[in-house]
């Protein structure tokens, strides 16, 4: 058959699906998402950033992430404080994870309780 374009093969995409078996601690992650948090890491330094997402392993991201560190010198402690941007913080560093309060939900406590 001279003269005609090779066939090529037919390629079948099978669409996405997402398993529904969320539990308790499942959904309590996906409310955090694009939530401000502070990890702890096991050298004392904590970074606080938009939470994006963690795996299995414990491992976190964090988008708009900022390092914070506190080192005692000769005239006192010193806290530095860098920007870092996309972070990944393995598992197995990680010794606490706190949700931040958002500004809406400072700005109710405060209101409320006056």
């Amino acid at each position: 058959m001279e003269g005609q374009p090779p066939s090529s093969p037919i390629i079948t995409v099978k669409p996405l699906t997402i398993e529904n078996n969320s539990t308790p601690n499942i959904e309590k992650f996906r409310s955090l998402i694009d939530q401000r948090i502070r990890i702890t890491i096991s050298d004392g330094r904590f970074f606080c950033g938009s939470f994006v997402c963690v795996d299995k392993g414990k491992n976190f991201v964090l988008s708009d992430a900022t390092e914070t560190q506190s080192r005692n010198e000769d005239d006192g402690p010193h806290i530095t404080e860098r920007q870092i941007g996309l972070l990944t913080i393995p598992g197995r560093y990680i010794q606490k994870v706190e949700a931040l309060r958002t500004d809406v939900e400072e700005m109710n406590h405060i209101t409320t309780a006056a």
